[in-house]
């Protein structure tokens, strides 16, 4: 795989000037699907514009204060994507990684410090491991639990720098939902009903309908992170 991408080619999601330079950082492949994620260095230098060149960026990466989701990071080329929380140490600074409302990527700043460690983990299936459940989430990893109280669609709201499930958040009605696909895209609402694959929820006092794979539950009556 070559190690460059033109930025022409590079996907809508990606906030970049495209016709500034010819080439641009192509992402490691990851958990995330390309389209809602980019790679460390574009975050770094396009849309936060903390550097100017690769030069510069490397540099930030090399004095080891850059974190994902509480661990040190230090590969220009790691991709971030739905949700993600990057954290700049000697900045103090911290930014979710959301979608907006024209399908765009966005860093969004976390500004309560009890929020850094906090990040929502939807569960994509279930495995059965060695007579234990198994959950897989929708960004990538797993976690093995002794009681199986979750359903595929549920919400984890876990401590990243603990590892172990906090929040249990359903997807059933009355929860909050951010929705990462559809009309919708990067709005929040909350679940009026769930009829099979189809969901119907409210917005800013309106209903709409929208389909529960693009329901991602951030909370219970009220959203448990700011996102907006």
């Amino acid at each position: 795989m070559k190690s460059h991408l033109k930025r022409i080619a590079a996907p809508k999601s990606w906030q970049i000037l495209r016709k500034e330079r010819k080439w641009l950082v192509r992402s490691m492949p990851g958990a995330h699907r390309k389209e809602r994620s980019l790679p460390l260095a574009v975050l770094i230098r396009d849309l936060l514009a903390f550097a100017k060149t690769m030069r510069e960026v490397k540099n930030i990466l090399t004095k080891k204060q850059v974190l994902i989701n509480g661990k040190r990071e230090k590969n220009e080329k790691r991709c971030v994507g739905l949700m993600d929380v990057v954290t700049f140490k000697d900045i103090n600074e911290s930014y979710r990684i959301l979608i907006d409302k024209n399908e765009r990527i966005v860093a969004k700043k976390i500004e309560k410090k009890t929020e850094v460690d906090l990040k929502p983990y939807k569960i994509k299936n279930k495995t059965l491991v060695k007579g234990k459940v198994q959950l897989n989430f929708s960004s990538g990893g797993n976690l093995i639990v002794e009681k199986d109280i979750y359903k595929t669609g549920d919400t984890l709201l876990m401590n990243v720098q603990k590892k172990e499930p906090g929040q249990h958040f359903k997807l059933e009605k009355g929860a909050v939902i951010y929705l990462t696909g559809g009309t919708h895209i990067g709005e929040q609402g909350i679940i009026e009903s769930i009829e099979g694959k189809k969901i119907v929820m409210k917005i800013h006092d309106q209903q709409f309908e929208t389909l529960k794979k693009y329901a991602f539950v951030i909370g219970k009556e009220k959203s448990a992170i700011d996102i907006n």
